[in-house]
């Protein structure tokens, strides 16, 4: 069987577990990508700094996770501008990312992500981890649908989440 390289990405942290994320990613020598959330970051602002001092890429997914498609435009700016400047300020990272909450976006969204340096990433394999507690059926579904580069879609502060991970 020919080897998978697949990218695996979490949504919507930090969290309490993200250290504990983190340490079964390193255990496995696994890459991944991070993308915050503005107000997680300020309530977990040393769990975003073990994320980006860990080595991981970090992303941003909005200030709030509101569906920014549904915001004005001065609301959306001040949304991005105010998840980059906490993110930036506390994991002191570049960031490159930007991944839509709820994979919800139009235009503007897109814009305004553009004017900002990012590229907008969304994903192919969704074990909807966020709503599913078993880990056997998430480990499953990512297993049977990540094929060759293909963008899994992972959420922290998810204890069934964590063990799929193992």
């Amino acid at each position: 069987q020919t080897k998978r390289r697949v990218s695996i990405t979490f949504d919507d942290g930090p969290y309490l577990l993200t250290d504990q994320y983190i340490n079964i990613l390193k255990n496995y020598n696994i890459n991944a990508t991070f993308f915050l959330i503005g107000v997680q970051v300020e309530k977990y602002p040393d769990m975003a700094k073990k994320i980006a001092e860990s080595g991981y890429e970090i992303g941003v997914h909005s200030y709030a996770h509101r569906r920014l498609s549904t915001m004005n435009i001065n609301s959306i700016v001040d949304d991005f501008e105010k998840s980059l400047s906490v993110v930036k300020r506390i994991t002191d990272s570049d960031i490159r990312f930007f991944r839509p909450p709820f994979g919800d976006f139009n235009d503007s969204v897109i814009d305004i992500a553009k004017k900002n340096n990012l590229t907008t990433v969304l994903w192919c394999v969704d074990p909807r981890d966020w709503q599913e507690d078993n880990p056997t059926i998430i480990a499953q579904h990512v297993i049977d649908y990540a094929v060759n580069g293909a963008i899994i879609l992972l959420h922290e502060g998810r204890e069934s989440t964590l063990t799929a991970l193992l």
